[in-house]
């Protein structure tokens, strides 16, 4: 009897397609992977690797019935938010799967294009699906493909320059501003990838304080653990923004976070010593009247 043909499927939200608060809703921690995987389990999926970022939560399957696996998976997405997904998740298979696959391994994906830290992303969670038993010959065939093919993106074009570029030039204003970063604190408001690629950037160039604010401490910790950062509380915002001399925003929300009136009071409570803010987030975060602020 003939073996049925395995079919490659791509079933996610993303920073363009959900809000944070679905993001955040969906976010599945080191944790909860066992139990999410005995739930794909259970659903007759027994090859699949899920990558979950502050900005993706993107699963990747191989299943012998496409539809049913994708039924499956958005049924789960759908109790694990308490709201339907539909309008914000995007099913891909067989060749365009492939091509997202691919697209996330290479940074075309990203917030911004180029960005190297989802690279590791991919390959930790690939490790992990390994571990739980989730991995089969074809993800794996895929995902190395992809693995291969994110090389060549970044050693014969020049995609990884920019976002270096930008980080690289966010450490020189902060030292034109400040002088020798290890003398100074840094306050990350948000934890998507851009943000933890300009704040890595200043640690490489003597940052040594860093704390990082997030509403859902779940999904900022594995990025506070990478940067070494003590994790703060969102409601105390207020007060942290007075210890910060560097501020980084990479929330995610697509609307300000960072407001005119709670940055001239931490301003005033420094004695206007200066804060270098570093808007990391598409759309912009802080709003435009801070740069009425001297």
């Amino acid at each position: 009897m003939m073996a049925m043909a395995r079919h490659h499927l791509a079933v996610g939200v993303n920073h363009r397609s959900a809000s944070l608060d679905l993001r955040e809703r969906l976010f599945v921690t080191e944790q909860e992977l066992p139990a999410f995987y005995e739930t794909m389990r259970s659903a007759g999926i027994d090859e699949a690797m899920l990558l979950s970022t502050c900005d993706r939560i993107e699963l990747h399957v191989a299943h012998d019935d496409p539809d049913a696996a994708a039924a499956a998976v958005r049924a789960h997405l759908d109790a694990r938010a308490g709201v339907s997904v539909e309008p914000s998740l995007y099913v891909k298979r067989g060749d365009d799967a492939l091509r997202q696959l691919f697209a996330v391994a290479a940074s075309l994906d990203s917030l911004i294009v180029g960005e190297p830290q989802v690279l590791g992303q991919v390959k930790e969670s690939h490790r992990r699906a390994a571990k739980h038993e989730m991995i089969g010959s074809l993800l794996d065939r895929r995902l190395q493909a992809a693995y291969a093919a994110a090389k060549r993106v970044r050693t014969e074009t020049a995609i990884g320059e920019r976002p270096i570029s930008i980080a690289s030039a966010a450490v020189e204003i902060a030292r034109d501003i400040h002088g020798d970063l290890g003398r100074v604190s840094g306050l990350m408001i948000g934890a998507g990838e851009a943000g933890e690629l300009i704040a890595e950037r200043m640690q490489n160039h003597g940052l040594s304080r860093l704390g990082l604010a997030h509403r859902a401490r779940a999904m900022a910790g594995p990025v506070a653990q990478r940067l070494g950062a003590d994790l703060h509380d969102m409601a105390n915002l207020a007060d942290d923004l007075v210890g910060a001399d560097i501020v980084i925003l990479a929330v995610g929300t697509g609307g300000h976070v960072l407001g005119h009136g709670v940055l001239r009071q931490a301003l005033k409570r420094r004695r206007n010593r200066p804060i270098f803010v570093v808007d990391a987030a598409v759309p912009a975060e802080a709003d435009p009247a801070i740069d009425r602020l001297d």
